[in-house]
């Protein structure tokens, strides 16, 4: 394709992932409205801090508490430089970076299919999976990290098929090896599995070094230091940064997942009890059974998501017939870490959408990949059945299109209205409630600086402005001690809490130590009465 038939397809796309984004005019889940908050604090200068606390692993002792000490830090950047370019603190100009970055995919697919075709038909084919994309959709468009590790992983592969091809010029193998690291530090600034992609970039310099026979472990050891050195020129402000504020390279408590029992202990308020000695207490039986449970959903996620489920099968085959190709083998190797690492180690993240999150690297390759081996099996299948070749490719590939359209608006239907028929989106409409939940309690005189306790924390404060901290989990006991530690008088329960909730959330009346102040919508309110 010729650079105007990119910038082309580029603004095509910026149009098209710019309307969506009206769609969603809030945050609408926890994930998206920590970054954004937490962005309008680095904008409007009050540096890297949280005015809410959302889980308890690193013990923190006040509000606001230091930012990032789960997850990274590059979509809140993003989310900042948004609002300090456009003057505003809205989420619509926290979004326009992620718009501008989401607007590279339809490119980097393209550009990956033309590694292994010059067909248009198939250079549009590409560039339109980055349009339809089905479950990714509604995430493209918001202050997540999808779309950076979208980008990134796309450059990765870009860098690694050069380093791979055997560039000639031993300076132009420097410079690549360098901005490989960059971007790797790049990737582990926007997610904690991005280190993933460092041993990664590991991989892709013993391949590139392999037909060097005679000073090849030299050679890789040189890459391997310039490639760290690109990662360290990234990751090293960082790692200072947590020195200062934890005396350690990593943020405390971000190392108790693995330890983890069940998904809730990413909000237990008593730490100390997630430890490995808690883990084997579970018993063995309940360790294998997580992971089993973990292996299955993040397989479905390869199926259903990645592979959009009609796609799968051309993705197989497009991994199939390049299978000698070293790119190709290095894209399953690295989807075989993640997928180990996001079912043995990490199972509850990784079932839960970490998976999810850690594939979006990989995705535009497999977009790329896919209309080749598209044409491999309908080629296969012409010759079988003695059709037209040419004829069968566009019948079925007008036909996959469409049923990726379909999907796209069933999980856009879903997702964003949840009924076609609601005045207001389903994602926006928690969030809405928020708002109404605030007024209550200014109604019955709490007043702006009085913190509560509420799942979705972050979201809460988004919408409203007002400190709060996260519902614990564990027992209703600790919930009381948190709120006492931090100040907090009221507590805010809606219909996505976990067991020890229950009878304070279909009481109508006082329950010690609680007093019942109200419904509003899906939330039940107490006070505190201690």
């Amino acid at each position: 394709m010729t650079k105007k038939q990119y910038i082309l397809i580029y603004f095509i796309s910026l149009a098209f992932f710019g309307a969506f984004s009206l769609l969603q005019k809030t945050p609408g889940y926890m994930d998206s409205a920590y970054y954004y908050s937490v962005g309008t604090q680095i904008a409007t200068g009050k540096g890297f801090t949280e005015p809410f606390i959302w889980n308890y692993l690193s013990q923190p002792t006040n509000i606001p508490m230091p930012a990032f000490t789960y997850w990274m830090p590059l979509a809140g950047l993003l989310s900042a430089l948004g609002m300090l370019v456009f003057h505003s603190t809205s989420f619509l100009a926290a979004k326009i970076p992620f718009i501008l970055l989401a607007s590279f995919i339809p490119i980097l697919n393209i550009y990956f299919v033309n590694l292994f075709s010059s067909k248009r038909s198939l250079s549009f084919a590409a560039g339109f999976l980055g349009l339809a994309c089905c479950y990714y959709l509604p995430y493209l468009t918001i202050t997540e990290t999808f779309v950076p590790y979208f980008i990134l992983g796309g450059l990765f592969f870009i860098l690694s098929n050069k380093l791979l091809s055997g560039p000639s010029e031993k300076k132009k193998i420097w410079v690549l090896t360098l901005f490989l690291g960059i971007v790797s530090g790049l990737m582990h600034l926007t997610r904690a599995d991005g280190i993933i992609w460092l041993a990664g970039s590991g991989f892709v310099l013993f391949y590139a070094t392999s037909t060097n026979k005679k000073n090849r472990i030299i050679e890789f050891l040189l890459l391997c230091a310039l490639d760290f050195l690109g990662y360290a020129a990234v990751m090293s402000p960082w790692f200072i940064r947590n020195l200062v504020i934890y005396k350690s390279i990593f943020p405390a408590g971000s190392n108790l997942a693995v330890y983890f029992t069940n998904y809730n202990n990413l909000f237990s308020y008593s730490v100390n009890k997630i430890n490995i000695s808690s883990l084997f207490s579970s018993g063995i039986s309940s360790i294998l059974q997580n992971r089993f449970t973990a292996m299955q959903a993040n397989f479905q996620t390869i199926i259903g998501t990645v592979g959009e489920i009609v796609l799968l099968p051309f993705i197989a085959a497009g991994l199939w017939i390049n299978r000698k190709q070293k790119l190709i083998q290095f894209s399953l190797i690295i989807v075989l870490v993640m997928f180990l690492t996001m079912s043995l180690i990490f199972p509850f993240a990784g079932q839960r959408g970490g998976f999810f999150h850690s594939m979006s690297a990989v995705q535009c390759f497999f977009w790329g990949i896919a209309p080749i081996g598209f044409e491999f099996l309908i080629n296969k299948l012409a010759a079988l059945k003695k059709w037209k070749a040419e004829r069968s490719l566009r019948l079925y590939g007008a036909t996959i299109l469409g049923v990726l359209i379909i999907l796209s608006v069933i999980v856009v239907e879903g997702k964003i209205y949840g009924n076609v028929m609601q005045i207001n989106s389903a994602w926006d409409s928690r969030y809405n409630q928020f708002i109404q939940v605030d007024a209550f309690l200014q109604q019955n005189g709490v007043v702006q600086d009085q913190l509560v306790m509420v799942n979705d924390s972050p979201g809460y404060y988004t919408m409203t402005g007002r400190n709060s901290i996260q519902m614990t989990s564990g027992t209703l006991t600790e919930a009381v001690t948190s709120m006492k530690q931090f100040g907090v008088k009221y507590l805010l329960i809606d219909n996505d809490h976990t067991s020890e909730f229950d009878q304070l959330y279909t009481s109508s009346g006082d329950l010690a130590p609680f007093k019942y102040l109200g419904k509003v919508n899906d939330f039940v309110i107490y006070q505190l009465a201690e």
